[in-house]
């Protein structure tokens, strides 16, 4: 049943997707393309996508038995700068398909006293998981603009985070090891437009090859 619902759930995203880009492409008389720079702040929730369990540091292997202990990121906070390109169709602009990039600034990370090391806090050794500052992601989506100031949209998003795992000594990072992963999501939104210009919004968005899922909230403005 996982299986079947998460195949049902690309097949989605997919739709979305090619919608959008096949909107964007169709020809119509009327309005022309609207570039809409965007500023986001998305609030992360993660499953198990980053557990990590670590290994001594070699300095330590000496006089410490035993491992230190896991870490596992569990949320993330992204400040997310784009631009989107939409294209309103239909009777009214009903439907507004829509792509877009963003560049994100990602804050995420664990980090613990050794599980193996019993000298105080401050005096020991640490491991941590963080996220890599930077970021990419781009989204894809259909616009419905039933009424005057408010606007509903499908979308499906691709995210791809770094997070590195490592020793923390005595306040200095040392990196053991990295790993990357992709992150496909598909969501809705709900926009508020405020003047001809400045839109105002928010949405919820649900991992497809994961356990993730972020909530998001920003403005965006129309040229």
């Amino acid at each position: 049943m996982k299986l079947r619902n998460s195949l049902i759930t690309k097949i989605v995203a997919t739709a979305i997707s090619l919608a959008a880009i096949a909107g964007l492409n169709k020809q119509s008389e009327g309005e022309g393309l609207t570039l809409s720079p965007t500023i986001e702040y998305e609030y992360w929730i993660l499953g198990d996508e980053f557990k990590y369990e670590h290994k001594t540091h070699p300095a330590d292997q000496v006089f410490l038995d035993g491992g230190p202990g896991e870490t596992s990121i569990k949320s993330a906070h992204a400040l997310k700068v784009g631009m989107d390109v939409s294209k309103k169709l239909g009777k009214n602009g009903l439907f507004e398909p829509y792509i877009g990039g963003a560049g994100m600034y990602v804050f995420g990370e664990d980090r613990h006293d050794n599980d193996n090391d019993p000298r105080p806090s401050g005096k020991n050794s640490r491991v941590y998981s963080k996220l890599f500052p930077l970021a990419p992601q781009f989204e894809a989506g259909l616009k419905l603009n039933p009424f005057k100031k408010f606007s509903v949209a499908a979308s499906s998003s691709t995210t791809y985070l770094i997070v590195e795992h490592g020793w923390d000594r005595f306040g200095k990072d040392q990196e053991a090891s990295n790993e990357s992963k992709i992150f496909f999501n598909v969501g809705g939104k709900l926009e508020y437009l405020c003047d001809d210009f400045w839109k105002i919004g928010g949405g919820y968005s649900k991992g497809i090859n994961s356990e993730s899922s972020y909530f998001s909230f920003g403005a965006s403005y129309n040229f």
